[in-house]
């Protein structure tokens, strides 16, 4: 009987330490998925170029920003539609065709650097499926031509030029050469998505260096605010943010310190 009943306390035992052994490994496992707290532009940045640079990279990696914002894009004007123009550049060149009517508009839109410039014979070649460029911009003549002749070539491929797809269409020659100008330097478009406040930006390379993608992220959270849509809900705009390359991992980021409106925008302190 003796022997019984100590049989049955060390199963006891054992039953009690594995369970505390579970526990813990619990605790552990419920440590180790804590995410981290967010932090400034700046320190987000700093762990980004130094993340990119502990890793063998066989290109040079674009910098993307992603926001979730308080917008229901599914409700009327709460959709961002917007550009921003960056300091810097985007890291790689952009192919910009221009359509324009008269020889003073082309010759603004060459001036300017457009890759592709013409009038009615250029939207024939791209109503016949020719699209060799990554942007195109029009004077505001030719959109109803184009919408008529192209809009099944370039409306899938979100190229339209159109009042509604912000910065692609101008009054004049001046005005097409500064778009085209502005795009060759280097401009983002700003976009939720369809279905929710999700925004997802690239400003950069890690090749830029700590400086310059800070410069490129500035201008692009003035030029967000400047989108901001009529009807966003009053209160926070920004929810959450992070910061990342195309193969590193996401870098939390305090959203009060990516606001302009804010006096902590862009301040080095950490968030509490």
């Amino acid at each position: 009987m003796l022997a019984v009943s100590r049989g049955i306390e060390m199963l006891a035992l054992r039953s009690r330490l594995a369970a505390v052994s579970t526990r813990r490994g619990a605790l552990s496992t419920a440590a180790a998925k804590k995410k981290p707290d967010p932090v400034t532009p700046l320190a987000a940045l700093r762990q980004v170029l130094a993340a990119g640079g502990e890793r063998k990279r066989n290109f040079d990696e674009s910098v993307d920003i992603d926001l979730v914002l308080s917008l229901d894009p599914r409700k009327p004007l709460q959709a961002v539609r917007g550009v921003a123009s960056l300091p810097h550049g985007v890291g790689r060149p952009v192919v910009v065709a221009a359509f324009a009517e008269t020889e003073d508009e082309a010759a603004a839109a060459r001036a300017a650097g457009a890759d592709v410039v013409g009038g009615e014979e250029l939207i024939d070649a791209v109503a016949g499926g020719s699209t060799a460029f990554d942007v195109c911009v029009s004077t505001a003549a030719l959109v109803p031509a184009l919408k008529r002749r192209a809009a099944r070539v370039l409306g899938p491929r979100g190229l339209l030029p159109s009042p509604k797809n912000e910065g692609t269409v101008a009054a004049d020659a001046e005005g097409l050469g500064q778009l085209v100008a502005a795009i060759k330097k280097g401009r983002v478009k700003l976009k939720t998505e369809p279905k929710r406040g999700v925004l997802h930006a690239p400003f950069g390379r890690l090749s830029f260096g700590e400086e310059k993608l800070e410069g490129n992220l500035r201008s692009l959270m003035l030029a967000l605010v400047a989108s901001k849509p009529e009807k966003a809900p009053k209160g926070k705009y920004f929810l959450k943010a992070s910061i990342s390359s195309t193969m590193g991992p996401g870098v939390p980021v305090d959203v009060a310190a990516l606001d302009p409106a804010s006096p902590r925008f862009f301040r080095e302190e950490e968030s509490s």
